[in-house]
């Protein structure tokens, strides 16, 4: 995906739903769109403990 993409993404909430995710966009960057006048940063799919 592209800073400048127009594609919305919605990141898994469950863990097992983020580890599949993970595997199946192993290749894949994933960006802050600019579209909106967000940062466009790389994101990271990072787990987090309740």
């Amino acid at each position: 995906m592209l800073r400048s993409s127009e594609e919305p993404l919605m990141l898994p909430v469950e863990a097992i739903e983020l580890d599949a995710f993970r595997r199946r966009h192993h290749h894949d960057t994933f960006w802050c769109g600019l579209l909106l006048g967000s940062c466009g940063l790389q994101l990271t799919a990072k787990l987090t403990k309740p």
